[in-house]
């Protein structure tokens, strides 16, 4: 019996670094919660945690959610079904939390990264992993990537998304996209 895959994702807004090195923390974005939320939905994720510890961040994303929720009541819009996968939460170990309350345990977290890291997983290894049945977390960073105190959280990183001629500074919501589409390949 074939299980069915039990995907989150993770957009990480702290901690994170700058193109200094530094670590900081990022704006949510709207477009990032919109566009992300409907890949989500459209890879059957089980949820997508915005991480960030600033309460006016959680609290837009909150409103975003209540604003679909009885706009797409209305016009019965396919972004309504989308953002209700979207949490706000604090901090990634709070990501994690959610996601044991809903599956009875904790998620293997993936951290992405555009660099190769330590722990490094093929998409044909993580193809394995998820069919595997466990709940497995995409981990992505904002910015500049996942400072060292997000990524030493992670389990594993998945291999980087590599470009035609070297150039690898892709948006976000691509990379959530071709990761899925290659992990769902």
């Amino acid at each position: 019996m074939k299980t069915e895959p039990r995907i989150y994702l993770a957009l990480v807004h702290y901690p994170i670094l700058n193109n200094a090195g530094d670590v900081v923390t990022t704006s949510v974005t709207n477009l990032d919660v919109h566009d992300i939320a409907r890949i989500a939905k459209t890879f059957e994720c089980k949820g997508f945690f915005v991480v960030t510890p600033v309460h006016a961040q959680r609290q837009m994303v909150h409103r975003l959610r209540k604003h679909w929720d009885t706009k797409g009541q209305l016009l019965d819009h396919p972004r309504k079904a989308a953002l209700k996968l979207v949490e706000p939460v604090e901090s990634l170990e709070a990501a994690a939390n959610r996601v044991y309350d809903q599956e009875h345990a904790y998620p293997t977290l993936v951290a992405t990264s555009a660099k190769p890291q330590r722990n490094f997983v093929s998409f044909h290894d993580m193809k394995a992993l998820i069919r595997d049945g466990g709940p497995v977390m995409l981990v992505f960073g904002t910015g500049w990537g996942l400072a060292e105190g997000a990524l030493s959280m992670c389990n594993l990183v998945l291999e980087p998304v590599k470009g035609v001629k070297g150039y690898n500074h892709l948006p976000v919501r691509a990379a959530v996209a071709i990761i899925l589409d290659r992990l769902h390949s």
